[in-house]
């Protein structure tokens, strides 16, 4: 297998590689498969992209499905594919336009939005993510407003939402759900959730608005 290097302006046809580096404007006609991925410029995948790691410092655009076992960005990803990663960890933006996100662990500092289902063992949050459900066994959302946020949201979107958000362990904290379901629960400050049912302890903040709460809970202070 051969590296392929895209330093200006430069397209590639699907198949296998042992690298792909881009550092210019770069674009591939078919489905890649490559041990590593690296875009430090512009990159837009037709096809489907499989990968053992796949870092983003410019902008990838992916057309077809993407799978991978470490994903990072730091720069903006549009994901328009059903996207699998064993770690994905998010220091600027991804869109993914599919169904479904899935992966093992999930870290984000920066923009995570999910037309879909975001589904991983662990989601850690400290930006913003945005999806219609977020599922997994500990879901962490934290979110903080930052200057990342400021250059592309606005202030009255720059928060974290979903319409589900189920776990077995849930930490909330600037966040607006529909329905929060789980086990052991936290709604902290800032946060506006519809309903939650709680098979476990349960605390919520003061200053969250909880519409009702259902289920066989202990509600802690």
């Amino acid at each position: 297998m051969e590296d392929i290097r895209i330093s200006g302006m430069g397209d590639l046809p699907g198949g296998e590689y042992r690298s792909v580096s881009v550092s210019g404007m770069g674009k591939c006609t078919g489905a890649l498969s490559a041990q590593s991925v690296t875009v430090n410029g512009t990159f837009n995948c037709k096809g489907s992209l499989d990968s053992q790691t796949t870092a983003v410092n410019g902008t990838l655009k992916c057309a077809g499905p993407l799978r991978t076992e470490r994903f990072s960005c730091n720069g903006m990803a549009d994901l328009l594919g059903d996207t699998v990663a064993n770690t994905l960890t998010v220091g600027g933006m991804v869109h993914v336009k599919a169904a479904k996100l899935e992966g093992a662990e999930i870290t984000c500092t920066g923009i995570l939005q999910s037309d879909g289902q975001i589904s991983a063992d662990r989601v850690k949050v400290t930006g913003v993510v945005k999806a219609r459900e977020i599922v997994g066994d500990h879901v962490s959302i934290r979110s903080h407003h930052v200057s990342l946020l400021k250059m592309f949201l606005p202030s009255a979107s720059s928060i974290s939402s979903a319409d589900l958000i189920e776990a077995t362990t849930i930490d909330l904290e600037g966040v607006k759900a529909g329905v929060v379901n789980g086990h052991d629960i936290t709604i902290g400050a800032a946060c506006t959730v519809d309903c939650v049912d709680c098979t476990g302890t349960l605390r919520i903040h003061p200053s969250a608005a909880v519409g009702s709460v259902t289920g066989d809970y202990t509600m802690l202070g």
